[in-house]
């Protein structure tokens, strides 16, 4: 006698019944409904099967765990109505999943599919925070299957993926460049407005999914590509390809706008599009200002070459009839100064004293000249060495000052030796010039940064106010009146060409009654001739 479906169920301990995987009643199953229970036990969705009264017919396990049924409530016969009533006393949200616009089926949560093609799709929302997609599909005999799928996992996903698409939207819109992001297949999955403002493009191109050809085929029809003679498909292809092009483009509007393509590793590139044009419009007038200003050195150059040879030779040329002057005026005063009165021999004293610091000025003039026009080539130079050298000329009149010296430990650097020994000597001068009636102590330190030596000249003498710190390095600017400090004020004029021409800086600072700091900056690498 054939083995009836009850019978089979209990001998193989039917795993589908109140253990927990499948439950059934009268319906018309397969011919070994023994293996029907063991496939749908196995499955990791929920089933559960409706006859055409909305009565449960069947069901595993798999079902109850997913929607967290309570025990007992779910029992064959069970009609989908009540179902649906539990759903709504537990608070499961029940939300319709969007169709294909092919699809002739719409969801009807409640009751059967209207024809037997008719597939529903919903999301259950439980409690618990369990997503649960069913898929419910018609019978042949009006009944319906109802399959039951865990999406938590998957929405989460899906949740995270569109707050990460959300903060790289929010990221691309408010970049100052245009953007556009093309994949594999040269379709658009990203862009911001200001990539289709540089564009001009027409809105069905400004959307995602537009392929590229549909841009690239609008903009040779627009004849934006100008003199590129390539053909349609050589220029998709190297779209395909974008190894890192950039280029430049003027709109008709006059702006300039700098595109640049990028690949992506999986296939597809990125496009940026940066508005250059205040760069482009600073760079041109910076050329035009930097060919004035080259024109205006070249200028200068000439310039003061022509002025140190005038006064290398306007100084030997006015030397001679200068000491002509001198000396007949002194000649003069000696054979007939019996024979003069004394406005006479004041007059000659006048004129002897003028062509004497006429000569001085044209010697300090020369000295001047020389510093740009004999300078040597740099070479190492001690600074001690230079120091020692200066102080050997300045010996006497440091001894008649009673001054006393201190140094520290000066390094080398390159330059030229005869002008750094007169920097110092003319520092040093003016230190044992400028003094108080104090005895005058002069220090000489050294400090290293990274890129320079820090060389200074300190002393406690006289001291200015600040108001002078410029005006004491134009050439022939004095402070004091000529009886009280000798000399013609040039000397510091030419510690600054000296210092300047070695590549370096001078500065002072300085205080009434305290004394003066001359702090002269040096590169360490030296400084072309």
């Amino acid at each position: 006698m054939p083995t009836t479906m009850k019978q089979r169920s209990a001998r193989a301990k039917d795993p589908f019944t109140e253990a927990g995987a499948l439950s059934h009643r009268r319906t018309a199953l397969p011919a070994d409904p023994e293996l029907l229970c063991n496939v749908l036990g196995a499955l990791s969705q929920g089933i559960a099967v409706f006859d055409r009264d909305g009565k449960l017919l069947l069901h595993n396990a798999r079902y109850l765990e997913l929607l967290d049924f309570p025990e007992g409530f779910i029992e064959l016969g069970t009609s989908h109505e009540a179902i649906q009533s539990h759903y709504a006393e537990r608070g499961i949200l029940q939300t319709a999943i969007p169709q294909a616009s092919n699809d002739s089926d719409r969801e009807t949560p409640a009751g059967p599919p209207a024809s037997p093609s008719r597939i529903d799709r919903i999301e259950l929302t439980l409690p618990s925070g369990r997503i649960v997609a069913r898929r419910r599909t018609s019978l042949p005999d009006g009944g319906f299957v109802c399959t039951y799928t865990n999406i938590t996992v998957r929405k989460e996903a899906e949740k995270r993926a569109t707050a990460d698409r959300t903060l790289l939207q929010a990221i691309i819109d408010n970049m100052a460049d245009g953007i556009r992001v093309f994949d594999g297949n040269l379709r658009l999955i990203a862009f911001n407005k200001r990539a289709f403002d540089f564009l001009d493009l027409p809105p069905h191109l400004c959307r995602l999914g537009v392929s590229y050809e549909d841009i690239a085929r609008y903009i040779a029809d627009r004849g934006d590509y100008g003199n590129d003679s390539s053909s349609f498909a050589d220029r998709v292809a190297r779209a395909r390809k974008a190894t890192g092009r950039s280029t430049q483009q003027t709109l008709p509007d006059g702006r300039i706008v700098q595109k640049r393509r990028n690949a992506m590793p999986g296939g597809g590139f990125v496009s940026t599009y940066s508005d250059i044009t205040r760069l482009k419009r600073a760079e041109a007038a910076l050329a035009e200002k930097a060919e004035a200003l080259e024109t205006a050195l070249a200028e200068l150059r000439r310039s003061n070459s022509e002025l140190e040879q005038f006064a290398y030779v306007a100084s030997h040329d006015l030397q001679e009839p200068l000491r002509m002057v001198a000396s007949y005026c002194q000649l003069l005063g000696r054979r007939y100064r019996d024979r003069l009165d004394d406005d006479a021999r004041e007059f000659i004293d006048y004129a002897v004293d003028g062509a004497t610091r006429m000569q001085q000025l044209i010697n300090d003039l020369l000295t001047y000249s020389r510093v740009g026009s004999r300078a040597k080539e740099p070479v190492a130079v001690d600074l001690g060495t230079v120091l020692d050298a200066a102080l050997l000329n300045l010996k006497m009149a440091v001894e008649d000052s009673g001054g006393r010296m201190t140094r520290d430990p000066l390094p080398t650097v390159m330059g030229d030796d005869v002008q750094l020994t007169q920097l110092f000597q003319n520092l040093i001068g003016n230190a044992l010039k400028f003094r108080r009636e104090v005895p005058p102590e002069i220090h000489v330190g050294a400090a290293e940064e990274p890129e320079r030596w820090l060389i200074s000249v300190a002393d406690n003498g006289i001291g200015m106010e600040s108001a002078y710190f410029d005006r004491i390095f134009v050439i022939f600017q004095r402070l004091h009146e000529r009886g009280k400090y000798p000399g013609t004020g040039i000397g510091l004029a030419i510690c600054k060409k000296i210092v300047e021409r070695h590549g370096g800086r001078i500065e002072v600072a300085s205080e009434p009654g305290r004394g003066t700091t001359f702090t002269i900056a040096l590169p360490k690498r030296g400084v072309a001739p």
